[in-house]
């Protein structure tokens, strides 16, 4: 009986041992690597480090958007044990900081846990804190997208959310070029995970984002958002979009929709308004749309300037249940009449000449039912119906703008060839890309994507569209000193299951200068039909406004060139010096200082920056003709003014032969 309990027990003990055996060899042979992973694993966790996400720049290098850091350094107490470590650290932050130590003393007091000693650091000081290595001394650093100018250019810059990621226009477009490579590091935790220590030999650096140089120009984007703005003032009107663009190479130089948004505090805005409307959405151009038609006619001969079309006293039957109507009785009238009278029979009948098939292949090639490619996010392609599936009906409405649909970008884009010579540009967003350590530099460059047509063509065009602005539904339009074209547009917005005749696209779209066209200007407005709603009404005046002030900064830019080119005036002679270009200025200065704001001042020989600086600081409205110095002025010397009064001031380039005096 007790042999057989021994016998037991020696068993049980054998099988214990056994499986003590079994599991350390399990554990050291078997599964040795395997455990010394999980060990690892267990001890060691690395996490990623943001890079600093790249700039955005305008075309003149002016910065728009950065990443500003915000670094921080804290202590795990649990590090800092003894008294003597954490005086040692205190004198170290003291002396960069200028902080007293007591208050440093204080901060690490506790006996565990994680303490700050200095939160959002200036950034004169940071590299001389990074420089203390104290073995339970951390940084932390948090990036937050500054927008330079708030809502300016904001549907073309975008935003990023939290991660870095961006979320709309080029942030969103060249997110990864301008996001860059984060980094890595490895950190020792403790069995509950805390933190011990950074690991510096396993950590890899991250990469900063390249920079983005874009073909925006901050100051013209400036010009168009407030008058766009401001043509919103009317109760009417329910959202703008204003795109300038050079022609000449399909740069987009300023590109704004209202209403907006601020990118830094994008979240307290609506949804709906991220978005870029002047890309995502369409319109029927209507009337804007007869420019490409008569194009497209005369492009292959079927009418010319002054082809003469009886207009069926404004109500023109081509089929059965088909009704062309005009606002006017025409009866003749010429290709230019159509064009400046905007009408629709004149229009129909003229492209009532050219095959279908004809039509569409020129509509395609001025890029509609295209996406125009540009670098933006979430771009239409508009509507264009195949032949085949035309009615009757279908070849008319497209003359005047409707059974098509179009963005404005598209738009702006068609126009751009219609006035350049008959190029049609691929628009471009971005000038140029530099990487964060400037060894690599990318250029844009213009994309033409097709001849639409002739050369010939497109410079008759814009004498056609220069009589629309001079006789005809743009006189809107009309520039002091400045010769423009374009054409209006007026057109019912779809709403449901029709066109509405409440809501309205009202539009102009234009050019200048009139010979060689450096800039397209299209704007649109939705509007109600309970107050203006025409082209010629509400969107005319507001090119002209835009068109008016960017004339007035080429012609300061041409006047300080004179002035630089021609330093003294005419009176000097000898050789000019740089002292004497001095104190000239000086006198200058000395007389745009202080006016007496009742009271007109007399501006004769004033070169146009001063007379400018001196009517801005009066707040009066300034309308220039010519350039050089000032010889005439609206508002005679010492006549009573007010605040938004407007003043026409002439001037003449002092080494013209002809001087105009008064």
């Amino acid at each position: 009986m007790q042999t057989g309990r021994l016998i037991t027990v020696a068993v049980l003990v054998f099988f214990f041992f056994g499986a003590i055996v079994y599991k350390l060899y399990d554990i050291q042979v078997a599964k040795h690597e395997e455990m010394i992973y999980k060990a690892r694993y267990q001890q060691l966790r690395t996490e990623d480090i943001m890079s600093e996400r790249g700039r955005i720049y305008d075309r003149n290098n002016v910065l728009l958007a950065y990443t500003k850091i915000h670094t921080s350094f804290y202590v795990n107490l649990a590090r800092f044990d003894k008294d003597e470590k954490k005086e040692r650290l205190a004198e170290r932050f003291s002396a960069v900081t200028q902080r007293p130590v007591s208050d440093y003393i204080a901060i690490m007091k506790p006996s565990r846990g994680k303490v700050f000693l200095e939160t959002d650091v200036p950034a004169s000081l940071v590299l001389q804190l990074k420089a203390i290595k104290e073995d339970g001394l951390y940084v932390k650093e948090e990036h937050e997208r500054i927008y330079v100018n708030g809502r300016m250019a904001a549907h073309v810059l975008g935003f990023v959310d939290k991660n870095n990621r961006g979320l709309g226009g080029v942030e969103k477009s060249f997110n990864d070029i301008l996001a860059g490579r984060p980094g890595t590091r490895t950190i020792l935790q403790s069995p509950k995970g805390g933190l011990i220590t950074f690991i510096d030999a396993l950590t890899r650096q991250p990469v900063s984002g390249d920079d983005l140089y874009l073909t925006i120009d901050g100051k013209l984007q400036g010009i168009v958002e407030s008058e766009l703005e401001a043509g919103m003032e009317s109760g009417n009107v329910t959202a703008g979009v204003a795109i300038l663009m050079d022609p000449n190479n399909g740069e987009v130089l300023a590109f704004a929709c209202k209403e907006d948004f601020d990118p830094n505090n994008y979240q307290e805005y609506p949804d709906s308004l991220y978005k870029n409307i002047g890309v995502t959405d369409i319109y029927a151009p209507g009337s804007t749309m007869k420019s490409i038609s008569i194009a497209a006619a005369m492009d292959k001969n079927l009418c010319s300037e002054n082809s003469s079309v009886y207009c069926e006293r404004g109500l023109y039957k081509p089929y059965r249940d088909v009704k062309i109507r005009d606002e006017a009785p025409h009866t003749w009238l010429t290709t230019k009449e159509i064009l400046a009278k905007s009408s629709n029979v004149g229009v129909s009948k003229i492209i009532e000449k050219m095959g279908q098939d004809d039509f569409y292949s020129y509509l395609r090639a001025f890029g509609f039912g295209n996406r125009t490619e540009i670098a933006l996010p979430a771009e239409t392609r508009g509507s264009l119906k195949k032949p085949a599936l035309w009615s009757g009906a279908t070849r008319y409405a497209l003359s005047y703008g409707y059974e098509i649909d179009a963005s404005p970008l598209q738009m702006a884009t068609a126009y751009s060839a219609l006035v350049n010579g008959g190029i049609l540009y691929e628009p471009q967003i971005v000038k140029k890309l530099k990487s964060s350590d400037n060894n690599k530099l990318t250029e844009g460059k213009p994309k033409a994507v097709r001849r639409v047509i002739e050369d010939e063509t497109s410079r008759r065009m814009r004498y056609l569209l220069n009589e629309v602005v001079e006789n005809g539904t743009g006189k809107g339009a009309k520039v002091e000193g400045l010769k423009v074209g374009g054409k209006t547009g007026t057109s019912r917005r779809f709403t449901g299951s029709a066109h509405s005749k409440l809501f309205y696209s009202s539009s102009f779209i234009g050019f200048f200068p009139l010979e060689s066209p450096k800039y397209v200007l299209l704007v649109i407005y939705g509007t109600k039909a309970t107050g203006k709603y025409h082209g010629g009404e509400v969107a005319a005046p507001v090119f002209s406004k835009i068109a008016s002030k960017i004339h007035a900064e080429e012609l300061l830019k041409k006047n300080e060139g004179i002035e630089l080119k021609f330093a003294s005036d005419t009176t000097v002679s000898g050789d000019f010096t740089f002292s004497e270009n001095y104190k000239k200025t000086q006198k200058q200065n000395d007389r745009v200082k202080d006016f007496n704001p009742q009271v007109m001042p007399d501006l004769y020989g004033y070169t146009l920056r001063e007379a400018i600086t001196v009517l801005n600081s009066l707040k009066l409205e300034i309308e220039i003709a010519g350039s050089g110095k000032v010889t005439k002025q609206s508002i005679p010397p010492g006549g009573a003014i007010a605040p938004g009064m407007k003043c026409v001031i002439t001037a003449i380039d002092s080494n013209s032969p002809t001087k105009e005096l008064y």
